[in-house]
């Protein structure tokens, strides 16, 4: 009795600490303006899952968040750096080690939030395992749901566009409204056409150089998997790859501060 009431303040106290957190970080849309918000962007595909990041998480940790949504990238102002700004990635309760997916039944249970879920995992029953591709497609949607929803002059989000509502509907009907997406060009030209003016000329560029990985790699993958791998399809979908889509140099892992006993 003595062990489970120190286990429910421990957790208490970590739930506490996580809240008080949080309320120091802002949420994607209130950023302030684009460039702020592709710096926060870029910062937690790179880094910052708390405090080691999602690739470096993954890379190093063997970490795979499995729940990314825009309400889990946020921001903190940080007048250190050049853009006055630092992305946070957080809440990684559905996170899992990639060894124990392989091994774990629990690895083909579906996570996520559904307008950014992967379109390999929203099946009717067990989904595939999860890879880190999944993870790099759900920023993908984040991208193009905060191109067309957020304002960010007045911190708001805006009504949800016909060309996205359904990625919010069932699992069959999110699948197939983001496959559209990827494989049409039609569709994908009328759903670029309800980004906000403000996020046009910094934003579009992204989302049309992402979206041709993933319609590059649809092509991989339709030609077979003995030259299409499941973790990154034929090569197609690598964090290199993304950020090269987003015109930037990976950078680093920011080395851990440890304080000294005399610190």
């Amino acid at each position: 009795m003595k062990h489970a009431k120190i286990r429910h303040l421990a957790s208490f106290d970590a739930a506490y600490a996580f809240d008080v957190m949080m309320k120091l970080y802002g949420k994607l849309w209130m950023v302030g303006d684009v460039e702020r918000f592709q710096e926060v962007f870029v910062d937690c595909v790179e880094f910052k899952i708390l405090s080691s990041g999602h690739y470096h998480a993954y890379k190093k940790g063997r970490v795979l968040h499995r729940d990314l949504s825009e309400n889990n990238l946020t921001f903190k102002e940080d007048d250190e750096l050049e853009g006055g700004v630092k992305g946070i990635l957080n809440d990684s309760d559905m996170a899992s080690k990639i060894d124990q997916q392989v091994k774990s039944s629990t690895a083909r249970h579906r996570t996520g939030t559904l307008p950014f879920i992967a379109r390999d995992l929203l099946v009717d029953g067990n989904p595939p395992p999860h890879h880190y591709r999944h993870d790099l497609e759900s920023f993908f949607y984040i991208l193009v749901w905060a191109a067309l929803r957020y304002d960010f002059k007045s911190g708001a989000r805006l009504p949800i566009p016909n060309g996205i509502q359904e990625w919010q509907s069932t699992m069959e009907r999110a699948n197939n409204a983001k496959n559209t997406m990827i494989t049409s060009a039609a569709t994908f030209k009328l759903i670029i056409s309800h980004v906000q003016p403000q996020s046009r000329d910094k934003l579009v560029p992204w989302i049309i150089s992402v979206r041709l990985l993933f319609l590059e790699a649809s092509y991989a993958e339709a030609r077979g998997l003995d030259e299409c791998d499941e973790k990154t399809l034929g090569g197609w979908i690598t964090f290199e790859k993304f950020m090269e889509a987003l015109g930037r140099e990976p950078r680093p892992p920011e080395p851990l501060h440890v304080a000294s006993a005399t610190s």
